[in-house]
């Protein structure tokens, strides 16, 4: 046997030690099996990784993977067999812990998580707390053993990942998300999309989101003069055996996403991107939304004054933050419009959410480990989006403004009639009208299935105008609020799923491919008529 990496250092110890004990480490080690199927098949535990159809069998076809892993037959630069990456196919229900093949840092990947983190060669030594998958880790000592290739390498299920490949967005795919069961993306969707990301999107590091558009209530058949009303969609989710609602004010806006970091160190560590700017501000299809850079970044400047005033970086432990929202107004021409019908109407987002889930346990009961803040209630987003507005207000900044809400219990009809009347007072002084959602974020019917993230409920016809916005200049920011794209309530939904993958994705640290995959799916769901400009 060949007494490499440390092993004749532990041959050359054990030659010092008594025979009883000599013999009792051999028995030890002939004892242990190929790998452990541990919480009632929940967890398996090995040290390469078995697929899935070897988990909790025994034979001398299971041992050689659990313990060695499958490489490509080819080597790399350094000498070293190429691993097959195997946890980018893996499909169980079990989650698989392994080690083997160091890496920088730990991320999960489909259910499975790589935890040798190079300990020996100067990294770290880490652990996961079950069944709270928390991971622990603390610095290497020293550098026990110089590594034939670098620990900072790329390695398969390492935070930054493989490169992005055409092949993980191209042609028509079948793919599987935690929320939504199999969704299957089109190759003529997929074709569009790419063209879309390809001629005008963003550095893909800096848009780990894409927002999906929200279904219009059923057509209202109580007046001529709207186009939905709020008693459908209280129907609907009636139906659905959702109790609580929350009405959020709608406005006439431009979608927008902005990735703000605490400062330019997280910026980098985050996305990869050296020398580049402390976030970024986007469009629905990923687009730069500010020509000039100078003006992205007095954008983040002041919205990251406000975050930190508003101290949501302490209380979501998180030193970046993913706001998505709308910036009014949307075309200069419309300005007099918005002035003279919106000056009451808020700014800010509609989802706010950190990278780090350990960040939840502050939220106690509002949150499960193991989950991004965009599955708190409703209310909770939203008392966080308050405190951020009034905290910008304070700094001196109209950058950030309140979204109006109110609360509906569908089964109370006296509550009916109060949301029904506030919407009545919006649409009457010139709103838009508003977005309906569940209370509960991830809500569903009786039957178990996923109901509509929310449906917009709209008075008269708005959108006469098709001036694209404006990217001179900031204004102000207002919740989240959807257009109609045209394509089913059910691609809708479905679309909506896969932006909540994403940030599932992004929360839980997996490398930048595997958040894109669901990125991309959410552009190629809706890329019928999508306009690159919007």
């Amino acid at each position: 046997m060949r007494q490499t990496h440390g092993l004749a250092e532990t041959v050359e110890q054990l030659g010092r030690e008594p025979q009883e004990f000599v013999w009792g480490v051999r028995t030890f080690i002939a004892g242990l099996v190929s790998h452990y199927v541990l919480d009632g098949g929940k967890l398996v535990v090995c040290h390469a990784g078995p697929p899935e159809k070897y988990h909790g069998r025994t034979s001398g076809r299971v041992r050689s993977p659990a313990l060695y892993g499958e490489t490509t037959r080819e080597t790399d630069e350094f000498g070293l067999p190429v691993r097959y990456p195997w946890a980018e196919d893996y499909r169980g229900k079990a989650v698989v812990v392994y080690g083997h093949t160091p890496v920088p840092d730990t991320s999960w990947i489909n259910n499975t998580i790589c935890l040798d983190t190079g300990a020996v060669f100067g990294g770290k030594m880490t652990a996961l707390r079950w069944p709270e998958r928390e991971l622990v880790d603390v610095p290497a000592e020293k550098v026990w053993y110089e590594p034939v290739k670098p620990l900072a390498a790329e390695a398969p299920g390492g935070h930054e990942g493989r490169p992005l490949d055409l092949a993980d967005v191209h042609g028509h795919r079948v793919v599987e998300t935690r929320h939504l069961g199999n969704v299957t993306v089109r190759e003529e969707n997929a074709a569009a999309a790419l063209e879309v990301m390809s001629r005008f999107a963003a550095d893909p590091r800096l848009v780990p989101y894409l927002p999906p558009t929200m279904a219009p209530a059923p057509a209202s058949a109580r007046d001529d003069r709207y186009l939905e009303h709020p008693a459908e969609a209280f129907a609907q989710y009636r139906a659905d055996a959702i109790g609580r609602v929350v009405c959020e004010e709608k406005h006439m806006g431009s979608r927008a996403t902005v990735l703000v970091c605490r400062d330019a160190a997280v910026a980098r560590e985050r996305s990869g991107v050296p020398q580049g700017p402390t976030g970024s501000v986007y469009t629905r299809t990923g687009r730069p939304f500010f020509a000039d850079p100078e003006v992205t970044e007095e954008v983040l400047g002041r919205i990251r004054t406000a975050v930190t005033d508003a101290g949501l970086w302490e209380e979501l432990a998180t030193d970046w933050l993913l706001i998505d929202g709308e910036l009014l107004p949307w075309s200069l021409k419309s300005a007099g419009l918005l002035r003279n019908q919106y000056a009451a109407v808020g700014a800010a987002s509609a989802a706010v959410f950190p990278d780090t889930l350990a960040a939840l346990a502050a939220l106690a009961a509002l949150a499960a480990a193991g989950r991004p803040p965009a599955t708190v209630p409703h209310d909770e987003q939203l008392a966080w989006l308050d405190r951020l507005v009034a905290a910008g207000e304070a700094a001196g900044t109209r950058l950030l403004r309140r979204t109006g809400w109110f609360y509906v219990d569908i089964a109370d009809e006296e509550s009916v009639r109060a949301g029904t009347g506030w919407w009545l007072g919006l649409t009457g002084a010139g709103g838009e009208g508003v977005m309906v959602k569940p209370l509960q974020a991830y809500a569903r019917d009786a039957k178990g299935r996923l109901v509509q993230p929310g449906l917009k409920c709209a008075a008269v016809s708005t959108c006469g105008s098709s001036t694209a916005p404006s990217t001179r200049a900031p204004t102000t920011w207002s919740g989240c609020a959807g257009a109609s794209s045209g394509t089913s309530a059910r691609s809708r939904c479905a679309s909506t799923r896969w932006g909540l993958e994403a940030l599932d994705r992004l929360a839980e640290g997996e490398p930048l491919w595997r958040v894109h995959e669901a990125v991309f799916a959410v552009l190629a769901l809706e890329s019928g008529p999508v306009d690159p400009g919007l």
